[in-house]
C-alpha cells in the first residue's frame, strides 16, 4: 500500500539509544495513539463532506477543546523536543544528524504527529548510515497491525500532500 512513496515533515522528534522491551512496553500506547489520530481524520472527513451534523460539531468542538487543555497541562510538564525534517516510509525513518557509533544500534524515535495529541508515537528499530550526516531507522513493528497502521497513517499523509497540490487555497 506505501512502497514507493515517502513523507517529508518537518515535527518535533526525539531519538534515543533502547532495548527491545521498550518498543513492547510502548505498543498499547502507540494503539491509543492511532486511534486517535484516526479519530482526527473521520471528523476532517466528514466535515470535509459537509454533512456534518450541528450536534457532532459542537461535540468536536468540546474535544478540540479537552485536547487543548491537556495537551497545554502535558506541556507545561515537559515540553515537546525541536522541530526536526524527517523523511518518513513504510520500512523507513531519515533525518539528519551525527551517524558516528550509530550503525546497527537499536533506536526509539518519538514523533508528535500532531499539535493537539501530546502523546508521541514512539517507533523503534535499527540504524543504518545512507550517507554522511545522515541518519537512516530501518523500521523493525513489533507486530503487523502497528505496521498496518503506520502505512495507513503515511498514506493519508501522501494524500493530504497531493490534495494540497491540486488545490493550494485548500488549509
Amino acid at each position: 500500500m506505501t512502497d514507493g512513496f515517502h513523507v517529508d515533515l518537518n515535527l518535533p522528534f526525539h531519538w534515543r539509544l533502547c532495548a527491545s522491551e521498550v518498543c513492547r512496553a510502548q505498543q498499547g500506547i502507540n494503539s491509543s495513539v492511532y486511534a486517535i489520530l484516526d479519530g482526527y481524520d473521520a471528523v476532517a472527513t466528514i466535515s470535509d463532506n459537509h454533512t456534518t451534523t450541528s450536534s457532532v460539531a459542537r461535540l468536536e468542538a468540546k474535544v478540540d477543546l479537552l485536547m487543548a487543555l491537556v495537551t497545554r497541562l502535558l506541556q507545561e510538564q515537559q515540553s515537546p523536543p525541536a522541530i526536526q525534517a524527517v523523511q518518513l516510509s513504510a520500512q523507513q525513518i531519515i533525518w539528519t544528524g551525527d551517524t558516528q557509533n550509530l550503525i546497527n544500534q537499536s533506536l526509539a524515535v518519538q514523533l508528535f504527529l500532531d499539535p493537539r495529541l501530546p502523546q508521541p508515537l514512539t517507533l523503534c528499530g535499527i540504524v543504518q548510515a545512507t550517507t554522511p550526516g545522515q541518519i537512516c531507522l530501518s523500521l523493525q513493528h513489533p507486530d503487523d497491525l502497528e505496521a498496518a497502521a503506520w502505512q495507513r497513517w503515511l498514506f493519508r499523509q501522501h494524500r493530504h500532500h497531493i490534495a494540497k497540490l491540486r488545490n493550494p487555497h485548500r488549509a
